[in-house]
């Protein structure tokens, strides 16, 4: 009996002690792709950066000066081209941390799911200013006409002045 108890101690060790060494063996591996990675990363960035500084040099680029509304109303026109339809409200500009974010408010009649799809895949295309949907709803009117409404903000990373860019 003792000798059965002790084998069975002795097994379950072994399985432990397997898994064990499977679970680093994992562990190392996955810590190597990071070293790899990591290294991948950083010359990306100093690519990055060293394109930055040719463009700031050759075309003499400075963000700190930008208007970053001027991207938000461009952005808020060619909305108002698309949406042809909408009702379009929009509110002051609001801080939030390191954004800047204007709120807008659509109301448009739309035909099926279709359209309520290029709708909102329009939305989300936007990058620079970013469009963030916050609210969507979708209702039927007494005539029996459809509207779908959004409340949503452009947000634009607010730029501090002198800010290295």
């Amino acid at each position: 009996m003792i000798s059965g108890i002790a084998f069975g101690v002795a097994l379950f060790s072994l399985i432990a002690v397997g898994r064990y060494h499977s679970h680093i063996t994992a562990v190392l591996s996955d810590m190597e792709t990071i070293v790899l990675n990591k290294d991948k990363v950083q010359k990306q960035i100093q690519e990055i950066d060293a394109l930055d500084r040719y463009f700031k040099r050759e075309f003499n680029l400075d963000l700190t000066n930008v208007n970053m509304e001027g991207f938000v109303f461009r952005a808020l026109d060619d909305l108002k081209a698309h949406f042809q339809n909408a009702v379009i409200n929009v509110n002051r500009f609001e801080n939030s941390g390191d954004a800047r974010e204007l709120p807008v408010a659509i109301s448009t009649p739309v035909r099926n799911y279709a359209t309520v799809l290029d709708y909102v895949h329009y939305l989300e295309s936007f990058t620079l200013p970013d469009f963030e949907i916050r609210q969507m709803t979708i209702s039927r009117g007494q005539v029996g006409e459809v509207t779908m409404s959004i409340n949503g903000s452009f947000v634009m990373p607010a730029l501090q002045a002198g800010a290295q860019t």
